[in-house]
């Protein structure tokens, strides 16, 4: 085996010396990448706070306007109500519902809260408490439920 001399050559440090520029190099080559990924992921936090932000400011700008809109809607649905329920009035369900283009089912589910509102309410008129009223809707209500299963 061939043992290394102490004494170290012009040449061999020479190469040392190209070594330890070139370890140099390739170090300073992947602290540099170390900074752009670290940079990148950084960017990329940012992205997706100011995307968190902007959907929950969308979240309640939608909301804001679907209130707005079902409070715009609700006196045309009340006078849909009061035309349905007086068409139904005149004409049986069946008619009611082809004039209309609904379903007859959906036109008999209607007619039965009419009619089971129309309780509640001359209940109420009747001088009960008004927790005495909710009870008594909520059991017409879950009656006439009941009544719809069966059938």
């Amino acid at each position: 085996m061939a043992t290394r001399t102490p004494r170290t050559s012009a040449r061999e440090i020479a190469a040392r010396e190209r070594v330890r520029e070139r370890r140099a190099s390739v170090w300073e080559r992947e602290a540099k990448l170390e900074d752009l990924a670290t940079s990148f992921l950084l960017a990329e936090e940012g992205i997706a706070d100011i995307d968190k932000k902007a959907e929950g400011k969308i979240a309640r700008y939608a909301e804001r306007i679907r209130a707005e809109a079902e409070k715009d809607k609700q006196p045309l649905l009340d006078r849909q109500t009061s035309s349905a329920r007086e068409m139904l009035g005149m004409e049986g369900i069946r008619v009611v519902a082809d004039m209309l283009q609904v379903p007859a089912d959906v036109m008999r589910e209607f007619k039965q809260s009419q009619e089971d509102r129309g309780k509640a309410v001359s209940i109420a008129e009747s001088g009960a408490g008004s927790s005495s009223i909710e009870a008594v809707a909520v059991e017409v209500a879950a009656e006439g439920h009941r009544s719809r299963q069966e059938i």
